[in-house]
């Protein structure tokens, strides 16, 4: 057991032990993409201030490297525009705090509606889906994002899908300037029942309609 420190308080905060996952879920959809990956990525997304930017310099000196490119592409021609970083954790992890310019979305339904319903995005984009520790939220929302995009769409609006490789917990430790406010765990807030509450008594149906649950 490690503990890593708030960054905005003095409380200290145990990060549990990578645990396996019990649910049933089918093989990941998507494939992983390394925290250093998504720096680099908002780096050429978004810039950086002068002090991020000192923190990305130290973080690629100090030996840290990626093995393989993180893009996967069709025919070396697609060339992402927009990155969009979607945090599948409950609302009081996320209000604790997150990666910068990421957004919230656990609900299926929502998660269909905002970006697979309607019109084709205009330009190229990457969507890295992330929760605590990638190994259930996030795998089952990306199943679920990545099925639907192909059944609905026949050929995908979003082929650069990715998981986030270690969820936020491996963020937090390895690129913590790229975070806003603290590192909240699923087990902090609430007794057990009030956590069953949000995971739907521990099942984690994420809201996926039920008559999608088939592209699981």
């Amino acid at each position: 057991m490690k503990t890593y420190y708030c960054k905005q308080s003095s409380i200290l905060q145990e990060t549990p032990k990578l645990r396996a996952c019990s649910f049933d879920l089918k093989h990941q959809k998507c494939p992983g993409i390394e925290a250093l990956e998504v720096v680099r990525l908002m780096s050429q997304m978004y810039g950086m201030s002068e002090d991020l930017e000192r923190s990305y310099k130290s973080l690629f000196s100090s030996g840290m490297s990626i093995d393989t490119p993180v893009l996967q592409t069709i025919d070396n021609q697609y060339i992402p525009s927009k990155l969009i970083l979607i945090d599948c954790r409950w609302d009081y992890e996320y209000n604790g705090g997150s990666v910068k310019t990421a957004i919230n979305i656990n609900n299926g339904r929502v998660l269909k509606e905002q970006f697979l319903l309607g019109h084709k995005p205009e330009q190229p984009t990457m969507i890295i889906f992330f929760c605590e520790f990638s190994q259930v939220r996030a795998r089952k929302l990306s199943n679920y994002f990545r099925s639907m995009d192909a059944h609905l769409h026949g050929v995908p609006w979003f082929p650069e899908t990715y998981l986030m490789k270690g969820g936020f917990n491996n963020f937090f430790k390895q690129c913590c300037p790229f975070t806003t406010g603290c590192y909240i765990q699923e087990q902090e807030r609430f007794y057990d029942k009030r956590r069953l509450e949000y995971s739907d008594n521990g099942r984690y149906f994420m809201n996926i309609p039920a008559e999608d649950q088939i592209y699981l």
